[in-house]
This record gives structure tokens, sequence and C-alpha cells, in this order.
């Protein structure tokens, strides 16, 4: 599936992607994920927004990348529904990782991973450095980026 790849910092970002990428958040985590807490916080305003958009400038993945005092991390992953199983979910992660390294680079890289996509993860060289924990009521584990780990990707 061809999509165009999209950068930007929230500053840069225009009214129509600000909402795509909302909405898709939105649909992902709240409606589908059913997940009760706040979407919209704080890290927006200082992440970078990688967006992957169809040949309809419809949005068809996204992922957020910021510094926190420990290092990088990225989160709020998503594929649309109806886009899935296309690749796109990998494809997004590599976009993530590579922002991460361009913007932060020298920084750890830790994730906060959903525990089910623990294997899909490590096939990306990250490596679990917690045990699992409940984050908004979903099984969750830290793990970080350790490129000379990654398997077959």
């Amino acid at each position: 599936m061809e999509t165009n790849l999209i950068v930007k910092p929230f500053a840069e970002l225009t009214n129509s992607a600000l909402l795509a990428l909302l909405f898709a958040r939105n649909q992902v985590f709240i409606v589908e994920q059913g997940i009760q807490e706040n979407e919209i916080d704080s890290h927006d305003l200082v992440a970078y927004h990688v967006m992957r958009f169809d040949e309809k400038d419809q949005i068809v993945a996204y992922a957020r990348v910021y510094q926190q005092p420990q290092g990088v991390t990225f989160g709020r992953v998503l594929t649309m529904k109806g886009f899935r199983k296309h690749g796109l979910g990998r494809q997004i992660v590599k976009d993530a990782i590579t922002t991460a390294v361009q913007k932060f680079s020298q920084q750890p890289l830790t994730i906060s991973a959903q525990a089910y996509l623990k294997n899909f993860y490590q096939s990306l060289g990250f490596v679990p450095v917690s045990s699992e924990y409940l984050e908004v009521g979903i099984k969750h584990l830290k793990m970080q980026y350790a490129p000379t780990n990654i398997g077959e990707a």
C-alpha cells in the first residue's frame, strides 16, 4: 500500500492534520479499545507527530515521538481499521524509530508497549526491561530499543 509520510512538530501541524490525528486516536483508543483516559495531553505539544496518509489524504497510521526525562519514547501507535494487515503498523513503528534517532540521537529509546505486542516489538529491535504492569487497564511492559537485537523485520 502506497502512503505518504509526514513528520511534524506540533507547531507545524496544519489544522486538517491535527484534526485527522486527533480523530484517529479517538477512534482507535477511545471507541475501539474503550480506554477511559484523556486522549489529549501535554506531550502532544512537544512531540513529533509521525503520520502516514493514503492517496485520498486520509490518515492511515500514526505515532508520536517525544523526549522525556529518562530519554526518548514514542506512543499512541495506531493503524486505522480497514488499513490493518498491510504492514502499516510495522512501517509506522519504523518511522517512529527513525524519527527518534534523527531528532534525539544518543538518547535511550524506551516505550510502554502493550504486552501482547511483545514479539512484534522484539522483531524491531526492542528488548523487555520490566515485568508486565497495568496501564489504562491494559497489560503493558517497558521495552528499550537495542538495534543489535533486531530479529527478522
